[in-house]
């Protein structure tokens, strides 16, 4: 039987219909499928999360990225070496010291708060970092010294920053009576007085007061913690970190 021309026209505008219908259906799922992912919890864009136009689709060039930072008081004291910016993103990113071997730390936490975490059978290790009477600072050379920020600087005009420092082999084996030979210090601060829109707070100068440390002895040969140490900053007085844009 010849199928009449009318009956090919009403089935190609139903399946075109039937196209339409779906293309518009699309159109009005996806916005609401990448909510979600677009917004923060406050309705602040995130540009960077996935499936998200970014208004500046590469803030953080492959261009290296050079700082300069240090400690100079009574708790910390470092000179002046300079950092390079790693891979970084909003919500973290950090710079690493060019040669972090190649300058002594002094560490001395007399003056500071100090509570045990963990492993208060060993609780007498909080204390190796004191400069007590005629004793001179913990001095060392780090075997990793980095500092970089830890949420989004967009937000507010401010970040949390961590400073981190680590000291491994004899040195600290034989501080700790042959318990640990590892240390590591996370020094926890704020930057503020970020440019609106900048995504990082290093291309400015920072003054950086230390709120809070925490640090951790490794169990000898292993890399489980034997103890976890927590200072802070007693009366207004406490460590200052540097830095400067290269």
């Amino acid at each position: 039987m010849k199928i009449q021309p009318y009956n090919r026209f009403d089935n190609t505008f139903r399946s075109l219909s039937v196209i339409i219908l779906v293309l518009l259906a699309a159109l009005l799922i996806a916005p609401n499928a990448l909510a979600g992912k677009c917004f923060d919890k406050d309705g602040n864009p995130r540009p960077n999360a996935k499936g998200c136009e970014s208004p500046n689709p590469d803030p953080f060039p492959s261009i290296p990225s050079f700082n300069e930072a240090w400690f100079a008081d009574g708790y910390f004291d470092v000179g002046p070496q300079s950092y390079t910016r790693a891979n970084s993103n909003y919500d973290r990113g950090d710079y690493l010291a060019d040669n972090p071997g190649g300058h002594e730390v002094q560490i001395s936490t007399t003056s500071l708060s100090k509570t045990t975490l963990k492993g208060k059978r060993d609780s007498d290790l909080c204390d190796k970092l004191d400069q007590r009477g005629n004793n001179p600072p913990f001095t060392a050379y780090p075997d990793s010294f980095s500092y970089g920020w830890t949420d989004d600087c967009t937000v507010d005009g401010s970040c949390d920053v961590e400073i981190s420092l680590s000291f491994e082999g004899d040195f600290i084996f034989n501080l700790t009576d042959e318990r640990s030979d590892r240390l590591e210090l996370v020094m926890f601060a704020t930057a503020t007085g970020i440019a609106e829109g900048q995504p990082e707070p290093f291309t400015t100068p920072q003054v950086l007061d230390i709120k809070s440390i925490e640090v951790e002895y490794n169990k000898a040969g292993t890399t489980r913690a034997l103890v976890q140490c927590r200072f802070g900053r007693l009366g207004q007085g406490g460590p200052t970190f540097f830095t400067i844009p290269d």
